[in-house]
């Protein structure tokens, strides 16, 4: 029998979103020429403001108000809560918790910058990336540049074993050239960047829980490591070469010290598998895998105060 998952988030804040997927303004500068791009937030005749930035009796017999439950139901499970490890078997669920650098417009182009506040080519294999101000995870960990910089790092480093890693393989570095500023430095020249930073390597993790993250990562690395050179000692010692066994023990004691001390410090971290970490309209509240996922009303949604709405979602 197939189960339902419920999905519980805020209706009104709901439609607010869809409307800014769908129809949030966009420029009208071609994406080739490689400009620095205007904050959506700037409203021309030619990008006015939507119709949604505003509300009331003029477009709802009723005042919006704060509160109550939306359900949801899914045929399958969000699967794991970080995008770069897999499965996700919900986008949908995903983005409550996580917000983009930039979308993509009616048209499929990634015009639509969000925590990004411009970004422009220097030249084919360079891109200078402003960010926005003001935006702060879940945990209360600050959007910037050094932010965007461990999620990039993070994604490359093979050790994590992030599937999107192939996607921004054109990456060489990024350098932090001021809190708020960094620089793309690509292998080649890459006309599909921010194509690709307004899918999946685009949602921003919260730096402190990635930190966390790498350090799960590291404690199961090093357990195997321990098991693996207790293994050596034992059978070394079977064989009654004394010399060998003992340099062999020194290092499964040495590996275990380690693996019990990491143990310590992760032993009250929740894997961002298991538990998201973004700085979505919505946080993480409880689940039970298979069954349902239930979020909670972010109250300091850097998009709502940012537009004077800090009700929002």
């Amino acid at each position: 029998m197939r189960r339902s998952i419920n999905r519980v988030v805020l209706l009104g804040a709901l439609t607010a979103f869809t409307f800014l997927v769908l129809t949030f303004p966009i420029g009208n500068t071609p994406l080739a020429q490689g400009a620095e791009k205007m904050s959506p937030w700037v409203w021309t005749k030619e990008n006015p403001k939507p119709f949604w930035w505003s509300w009331g009796k003029d477009y709802w017999p009723e005042e919006p108000v704060s509160g109550g439950i939306y359900k949801l139901a899914a045929p399958r499970y969000i699967g794991l809560m970080n995008p770069n490890h897999w499965p996700v078997n919900d986008w949908n669920a995903m983005t409550y918790f996580y917000d983009f650098l930039m979308y993509n417009d009616g048209n499929f182009r990634p015009t639509v910058l969000f925590m990004t506040e411009s970004y422009k080519y220097l030249n084919p294999n360079t891109v200078v990336m402003k960010l926005r101000k003001g935006i702060k995870f879940h945990d209360g960990a600050d959007f910037n540049a050094a932010a965007l910089k461990i999620q990039v790092d993070y994604i490359k480093d093979k050790a994590n074993g992030c599937w999107s890693r192939a996607w921004i393989a054109p990456v060489k570095s990024i350098e932090i050239l001021d809190e708020y500023t960094v620089q793309f430095n690509f292998k080649q020249a890459w006309a599909g960047f921010a194509g690709i930073f307004a899918t999946v390597p685009g949602f921003m993790i919260s730096p402190k829980a990635l930190k966390n993250e790498m350090l799960l990562t590291k404690a199961k690395k090093i357990a195997g490591q321990a098991k693996k050179a207790r293994k050596k000692a034992n059978k070394a010692a079977k064989k009654d070469d004394k010399a060998k066994a003992d340099k062999l023990a020194r290092k499964a004691l040495a590996k275990e010290a380690e693996v019990k001390e990491l143990a310590e410090k992760t032993k009250d971290i929740v894997s961002l598998d298991k538990r998201a970490v973004g700085s979505g309209k919505y946080m993480y509240d409880k689940a039970s895998p298979g069954n349902f996922l239930k979020y909670k009303r972010n109250p300091n949604w850097w998009f709502g105060q940012s537009i004077g709405r800090p009700e929002m979602p």
